[in-house]
């Protein structure tokens, strides 16, 4: 007894075929996409550096005494950790040197017109 062999309908292939293709479209555009949005990823404790000057002070880790630094620019602006941002000038961050802190810097920066 010979088995019979179904042919496929002729219209349904090419409806596989066009899916298929959109569906590798479709991969390919999310990769893509997920490759451009991924963003470059930074060091911990970098400082990116936009500005003409970075005034960086730091000490020992695990040190427990608190300094405080004190910038002034030309114009006499003065940045300190009440006043964070004066001018042109901003403090980034204030390490107060407690014990539970990683590192202990405090940096600030401003820009030259």
């Amino acid at each position: 007894m010979p088995r019979k062999r179904f042919a496929r309908e002729a219209e349904v292939d090419p409806f596989y075929d066009m899916l298929f293709n959109m569906l590798i479209a479709f991969v390919f555009c999310f990769i893509i996409a997920l490759l451009a949005m991924n963003p470059k990823a930074l060091k911990a404790g970098d400082i990116p550096s936009k500005a003409e000057y970075i005034v960086n002070v730091s000490w020992p880790d695990m040190n427990p005494n608190d300094i405080d630094t004190w910038v002034q620019d030309p114009a006499g602006n003065l940045v300190w950790f009440r006043a964070r941002e004066a001018g042109l000038m901003h403090l980034d961050r204030d390490d107060r040197g407690r014990p539970a802190t990683s590192s202990s810097s405090t940096a600030s920066r401003w820009p030259t017109r």
